[in-house]
């Protein structure tokens, strides 16, 4: 079994490879679209590309409880009608899915 700081460095160096953020300080509460502004279609090819890299079981993820999609629908709708906001993906998050090899 991987030590789980290895497997943190790992998440944090697929995020910064992903994201193109070589210089801002990526730790264990930075979020994925609140901090590094991925969204629609970059938040969807980054889990693809995550899951595939760390042998992760699809099944569960819902990328709309993460990600606004590409059209804005999904985020004007709930702005409007709720108070309620995107769950935050965070690196700690993803560190633990990794080492679960599914989604939590």
């Amino acid at each position: 079994m991987e030590h789980p700081a290895d497997l943190r460095a790992e998440v944090i160096a697929f995020v910064r490879r992903q994201t193109g953020h070589k210089q801002k300080t990526i730790g264990d509460d930075t979020t994925l679209m609140y901090d590094l502004g991925v969204d629609g279609i970059d938040a969807i090819d980054l889990l693809e590309a995550f899951i595939k890299q760390f042998g992760v079981a699809p099944a569960g993820l819902d990328v709309e409880r993460y990600f606004n999609s590409e059209n804005g629908f999904r985020a004007l709708h709930k702005a409007i009608f709720t108070d309620d906001q995107f769950e935050p993906l965070t690196i700690g998050m993803l560190v633990k899915i990794a080492a679960a090899k599914r989604w939590l």
